[in-house]
């Protein structure tokens, strides 16, 4: 029995957008610190979070080129499974193409721009072993300055937030469209019980 082309869209729609949610919630480990325990933010934290992203951003192109093939093959997926249902699907494969083209977007325009604009240059993985002190890394950064090094790192912080939560909102878009296509017990044929045989003449 083969399997309908929708239904094996959906299911790259949803593999890909769990691959990619559970690539960015790793972030979470240097982005916790950054955003979510007061407005101070420790110098620790701070020194952390350039270590990670220096590795992050030193990382073997094939990192990079598989989180690529992985958006754009979810994305094209959504696209071609819109385009197969334009009516039946526009309601949840429309507000998955939604999400995941805002998600590019501060991906794109947010976490690119503050990556680039970060001294992730000149602070290379090796730098950072041993720990060097808050100081060291201020004097690494140059000209930014400590205010706009920590405002950088928090604005990466909160676009893997909003990139997670537009990945969420697929998964449970996908997930409801799954449930309101399902087979209904009432689109089965329903089957009338054979009449009883006649009583036989107690005559006979």
């Amino acid at each position: 029995m083969a399997v309908p082309v929708p239904l094996l869209l959906s299911k790259l729609v949803q593999a890909g957008t769990a691959f990619l949610l559970g690539a960015f919630l790793v972030h979470w480990n240097a982005d916790y610190p950054l955003i979510w325990q007061g407005p101070q933010v420790p110098d620790h934290a701070v020194t952390a979070a350039l270590r990670y992203y220096s590795n992050f951003y030193h990382s073997p192109p094939f990192y990079a080129g598989t989180l690529t093939g992985v958006a754009g093959a979810t994305i094209l997926a959504t696209i071609v499974k819109l385009a197969l249902s334009p009516v039946e699907g526009l309601l949840f494969d429309g507000a998955t193409l939604m999400l995941l083209l805002s998600a590019l977007t501060v991906y794109t325009s947010n976490v690119v721009a503050a990556l680039r604009f970060l001294p992730l240059d000149a602070l290379s993985p090796s730098s950072f072993f041993p720990s060097p002190s808050f100081t060291n890394v201020k004097q690494a950064a140059g000209s930014i300055g400590p205010v706009r090094l920590v405002e950088a790192l928090q604005s990466v912080a909160a676009s893997h937030m909003i990139i997670a939560v537009s990945l969420t909102g697929v998964l449970a878009l996908q997930g409801a469209q799954g449930w309101a296509e399902r087979p209904s017990s009432s689109s089965k044929p329903v089957y009338a019980d054979p009449p009883a045989p006649a009583p036989k003449d107690a005559a006979r």
